[in-house]
């Protein structure tokens, strides 16, 4: 499941671009966020990381796709088995932040 906080007109064009077949949700009050504690804030997504990391992508011909949602909210990754309980929970601390795959992946199997 993905839970984004655009609105749903870009759902289509997500699948489209991912090949994402799975559930997707939006939560433009972004209660989700906040009852994951994930950041948000233009310190948190501005920054050398994120200029770097852009620069790379626009340098190998990836441009970026239209924003969809509140672009200073950050995400992450949480995993939660059928009883509700989190088994796994990592937030992004900058823009460009991603789990280690392999943690990621070992909750789910």
């Amino acid at each position: 499941m993905v839970i984004g906080n655009g609105g749903t007109q870009h759902f289509r064009k997500l699948r489209e671009k991912t090949g994402y077949t799975g559930e997707l949700y939006t939560d433009p009050e972004r209660k989700a966020y906040k009852l994951l504690d994930f950041d948000s804030g233009i310190t948190k997504v501005i920054g050398l990381k994120s200029l770097t990391d852009a620069t790379k992508l626009l340098f190998s011909g990836t441009l970026p796709g239209s924003l969809q949602g509140d672009a200073m909210q950050l995400g992450g990754a949480v995993t939660i088995n059928t009883k509700g309980l989190i088994l796994y929970h990592f937030k992004e601390k900058i823009a460009g932040d991603h789990p280690p795959l392999s943690q990621l992946l070992d909750t789910v199997h």
